[in-house]
């Protein structure tokens, strides 16, 4: 009997989309679904290092672009608002056209919303139902609009009372998308013996120019250091350094299993503050200091919020020293993990 086929479309956003759909994927595939992946650029290029044997699709790019400097970052994104709409049109021709080849039983949607299908189950993933910052009430009205389109909205974050995304996972009801939180989305698993700490992880992800920007700075504050450095590059772009320090290590590229080792014996991690990051940090239980990309009103929210938490501590990127360390030693951590019912959660594709 042929397994029913599910279409994981990624948007290629920095990595965090892709990486918080590795468990959906390896979840679908315990469940008897045939998963398969749609994306484009490194998230397309981390899903199929992770997948090697799943059936994938390349789709047109959206290109987004970034300003060098943060106070034009809202204009220049602004100013791209007709070609995503063009991008959306394209991914919903060649979601269609991969329809008709693989006969799907469903999609998943990781904040592409081009991709959807009238007459299966189409669901938008999303921990972003409340946008932040200028323009808020147009962003939302439009962002609505296309989350409308599905028929259902997953929400990765608690279940219960806690938020982990803090503001941004408020939303109201809707009578045209059934919307679920269905609890964390973690690439990792905390479920190996605790072992011995070596090395402080930094890892980098996010778009560019703003990704090299802190590597940069990070690489600098490095040799302050005074025990081994792990860096998760996150490009594949040539790194070219001043000087070597025998201490620091670099790894482009990490699949799950490299990252889980990493930190796991790790003291403590540097990293942006992307929602899906905090979501795999949550799932270890490590100790993170954040640095939100400048500019990402999300980033900045969720920095302020967990630092107001007690989950974690930040500083903005101009600011960052080696000594800013030190405050991790008064934080409380994360809170407690809570995984999705892949099970429940999956039924909606055998209706």
């Amino acid at each position: 009997m042929q397994k029913p086929k599910i279409l994981v479309v990624v948007l290629n956003w920095g990595l965090g989309h892709a990486s918080r759909c590795i468990p959906l994927i390896t979840a679908l595939e315990q469940q008897g679904f045939e998963p398969i992946m749609a994306s484009d650029g490194l998230a397309l290029a981390l899903l199929t290092k992770n997948f090697p044997h799943l059936n994938s699709y390349r789709l047109q790019a959206y290109e987004v672009r970034y300003s060098r400097k943060p106070t034009f970052l809202k204009a220049v994104l602004a100013l791209q608002v007709f070609s995503w709409i063009k991008n959306i049109y394209f991914d919903k021709k060649q979601i269609l056209a991969i329809h008709k080849k693989e006969k799907l039983s469903g999609v998943i949607s990781d904040n592409r919303p081009g991709a959807v299908l009238l007459g299966i189950p189409s669901v938008y993933l999303t921990h972003q139902t409340n946008i932040l910052g200028a323009g808020q009430s147009i962003a939302n009205a439009l962002h609505w609009r296309l989350i409308r389109a599905h028929s259902h909205c997953w929400i990765p974050d608690f279940t219960h009372n806690l938020a982990f995304a803090g503001k941004l996972s408020q939303h109201t009801t809707s009578k045209k998308v059934k919307i679920k939180k269905i609890g964390l989305l973690s690439q990792l698993k905390a479920d190996t013996p605790p072992v011995t700490k070596k090395h402080i992880c930094i890892l980098l992800s996010g778009p560019e120019p703003q990704r090299s920007q802190l590597e940069a700075i990070l690489l600098q504050a490095v040799e302050f250091s005074e025990v081994p450095v792990v860096l998760i590059r996150g490009s594949d772009k040539e790194l070219k350094l001043k000087k070597a320090l025998s201490h620091l290590k670099i790894i482009d590229f990490a699949t799950k299993t490299q990252v889980q080792h990493i930190l796991e014996r790790s003291h403590f991690v540097i990293a942006r503050s992307g929602y899906s990051s905090l979501m795999d940090f949550c799932a270890l239980g490590i100790k993170a200091f954040l640095i939100p990309t400048p500019g990402q009103p999300e980033q900045e929210y969720l920095a302020s919020y967990f630092s107001k938490q007690g989950w974690a501590t930040s500083c903005k990127q101009e600011a960052f020293t080696w000594r800013k360390l030190e405050a991790l030693e008064n934080i409380k951590g994360f809170p407690t993990f809570e995984a999705p019912d892949f099970k429940t959660l999956f039924s909606i594709f055998r209706a």
